[in-house]
């Protein structure tokens, strides 16, 4: 059994002996503090389903590539686990199970079978995941139908992102007052998701303007620091993009400065959780762009870093992708254009740099 099939059976397990002890109305009520999330998670397959689903078919299976993420398996949050048991009969359990224990499938994905997902409710990363083909295809002249899907990503944050209270926090909750833990638990295992939650106690204890020193100026301005990191193959530069925590789009590593931290410190540290990678920055910085979030606006100041090791796994790695890609292409790609401009200036910059930290 690889690492990954027995992390993933583990937890299953995990769940299956907690749900099987409960009484008959401890588990309704469980399944009733589902409600919401269902009623999303509908939501959102039919609006998949209306305007995906003849673009997003089963050529995805036939290739042998997963339907979500290409990656050698799917990624899962423990609550996803939890909701997935709670639904499925002991057969459909079962037949996980039996996957897991019994290794390669011959798919990309080991939960993939001849039709389709084997979950009776997909992991949400992978549920939610739009490869750039389909989504140019159907948002390429339709902006209305993108804002729509785009609204979809931030409802999503109302049950996985833990600046609040979330469904997918207390259900790990649960089972770790329970006794029990996995390494699935991001939302009390990942140091930046843990952070995101200490952060948001302190906002009820602290005004605003104490709390938040990264507002800089004017009280809606926050200041951040970022990395475009970069790498040559054959003396051709690429640069490293990764997925936005909504998976939509396409950025750098980057982050708020908090308070008692160096924008240097912040960038090393967000290019370690958000994208896995490690390398020297270089001095002075590129230069900055801002873009407007949380009704105000962020103002980034952007470094360049020299990466010299790229993990396998990372804080952030069940949400974020990671892309190399070269200099035009990802001046393109990035959502916001001050960035892709930036990264345009990266060849001429690296012809007279020095190295810093």
């Amino acid at each position: 059994m690889s690492s990954y099939n027995k992390e993933q059976y583990d937890a299953l397990d995990v769940v299956r002996r907690y749900v099987a002890g409960l009484g008959k109305d401890e588990k309704s009520q469980l399944v009733a503090t589902l409600d919401d999330y269902l009623r999303f998670r509908q939501s959102v397959d039919d609006f998949l389903q209306k305007h995906f689903g003849s673009v997003c078919s089963q050529a995805c299976y036939r290739s042998r590539l997963s339907a979500c993420c290409s990656r050698e398996g799917i990624v899962t949050f423990f609550a996803d686990g939890v909701i997935n048991v709670l639904l499925s009969t002991p057969q459909e359990i079962d037949r996980l199970a039996d996957v897991l224990q019994n290794g390669d499938n011959g798919m990309k994905c080991i939960y993939l079978g001849r039709d389709g997902c084997l979950w009776r409710l997909k992991p949400i990363v992978c549920a939610m995941f739009l490869c750039d083909r389909a989504e140019n295809e159907v948002f390429r002249d339709r902006p209305a139908l993108r804002r729509q899907w785009e609204a979809y990503c931030e409802r999503k944050k109302r049950f996985t992102w833990p600046d609040r209270p979330v469904l997918f926090d207390d259900l790990e909750a649960i089972f770790i007052a329970a006794g029990y833990s996995s390494p699935l638990m991001y939302l009390h295992n990942s140091p930046g998701l843990v952070r995101v939650k200490q952060q948001a106690r302190r906002e009820k204890q602290e005004p605003n303007n104490l709390l938040h020193p990264w507002r800089v100026a004017m009280p809606n301005v926050f200041a951040q620091a970022g990395a475009i990191a970069y790498r040559f193959v054959d003396e051709t530069i690429q640069v490293l993009l990764i997925t936005t925590s909504s998976g939509n789009y396409l950025t750098i590593p980057k982050g708020l400065i908090d308070p008692g931290f160096s924008a240097i410190e912040t960038v090393l540290n967000e290019a370690y959780e958000e994208a896995g990678i490690e390398g020297r920055l270089l001095s002075p910085p590129l230069g900055r762009y801002r873009f407007d979030k949380w009704s105000g606006r962020c103002d980034v100041e952007v470094f360049v870093m020299q990466v010299t090791r790229e993990l396998d796994h990372w804080p952030e790695d069940y949400t974020r992708r990671r892309l190399w890609i070269d200099v035009s292409k990802a001046a393109h790609r990035v959502k916001h254009a001050q960035l892709g401009n930036l990264i345009l200036k990266l060849p001429e910059y690296l012809k007279g740099v020095t190295t810093g930290t």
